[in-house]
């Protein structure tokens, strides 16, 4: 008899739960809901003017009026559609993964491995965290550019205590700029 050899990989242990997950997005006012009730609400108030202009006999006021109010509305949805991005910080398997999206859509992806990574936090004269940069020999990522300076301190702070809790030191210098 025959004994068949089976060249299958052996099972391995499922991937190993983050030691950082952290999603970063711009701030946002108003939400969906909120947004299309100010677009109503803007485009009623401009509306009543233009009739107001109407009845009084100026109606080429009402035509700069108009064009006004489309420039402006414009000018908001083309701010709401930039704010449609995402960072997400992902530390697993000894390596940190910097996920950008747009639009809903994928975007860049950069991996830089815990071993001899560095966290540089940029302070201002004012002594407040500008920017944050992940720097790996002669990689450096900036990230987290959607956080006041504030924010970029804590997340900093979490990021590190989350690696030293698992066992991995890395450097975060503070360098003035």
């Amino acid at each position: 008899m025959h004994q068949a050899i089976s060249f299958a990989p052996t099972p391995t242990e499922p991937p190993a739960t983050p030691l950082f997950d952290a999603v970063i997005t711009p701030p946002a006012s108003l939400g969906n809901k909120g947004f299309a009730t100010f677009m109503a609400i803007t485009l009623a108030i401009v509306c009543l003017i233009d009739l107001a202009f109407l009845a009084s006999g100026l109606w080429w006021a009402m035509i700069f009026l108009t064009g006004n109010m489309i420039f402006l509305l414009a000018a908001f949805i083309a701010v709401r559609r930039g704010r449609a991005r995402s960072e997400r910080v992902l530390v697993a398997d000894g390596v940190l993964r910097l996920e950008r999206r747009w639009q809903g859509q994928p975007g860049s992806s950069d991996t830089l491995p815990l071993f001899g990574l560095r966290l540089i936090r940029v302070r201002d004269a004012d002594g407040l965290c500008r920017r944050l940069e992940l720097h790996h020999r002669n990689d450096r990522l900036g990230f987290a550019a959607d956080l006041t300076p504030q924010e970029r301190e804590q997340f900093a702070d979490a990021l590190g205590r989350s690696l030293y809790k698992a066992g991995h030191r890395i450097a975060m210098p503070i360098i003035a700029a």
